[in-house]
């Protein structure tokens, strides 16, 4: 997502925070150490782009946790359809960039009604910017979207809403 500017629309907050930290952390020269703010928030790195498939048991059923990953790499991205209208820019199943490891993880949990995918347009660009991402799809009872399966055909949106309460 990008706003007005055509500027991701999360830079402004980032570059308040990140101004924020510099105004209190001057002490010994700390600032001027650092890169310009501009320089920490553009991307560094192509991103990658895998679905992984994890077997559990739970009360003596096997079941499956399905997890979206997206991470840096050296390899070359391309347009991709995550599913309904939601598209990206990854390298699919593409080798993870290791030379410059490690790398700082965090995983998204979706809301109710959501999937991994809910998050595309933050999850890629934290990837950019030298992150690994994972987010799994939760099993939730209603849920609109899927990794696996994008658009649910059977999707009941009243009994949705009314789950939502």
């Amino acid at each position: 997502m990008v706003d007005s500017m055509g500027k991701p629309f999360f830079l402004p907050v980032l570059t308040y925070i990140f101004c924020t930290f510099l105004a209190f952390s001057n002490l010994n020269g700390l600032a001027e150490e650092l890169p310009p703010t501009e320089a920490l928030l553009q991307p560094h790195f192509n991103v990658g782009y895998q679905v992984l498939d994890f077997k559990y048991v739970k009360d003596q059923f096997e079941s499956i946790l399905t997890v979206a990953v997206w991470y840096p790499t050296t390899a070359k991205p391309k347009t991709h359809n995550y599913g309904w209208m939601t598209r990206g820019e990854v390298a699919l199943d593409a080798d993870p960039l290791t030379e410059k490891e490690p790398y700082p993880m965090l995983v998204f949990s979706h809301g109710y009604g959501g999937s991994g995918l809910s998050a595309v347009f933050f999850t890629e660009q934290l990837a950019a910017r030298g992150w690994i991402v994972v987010a799994p799809d939760h099993h939730d009872r209603h849920s609109a979207v899927r990794i696996h399966t994008n658009q649910k055909k059977d999707f009941n949106r009243l009994e949705f809403l009314r789950q939502a309460k």
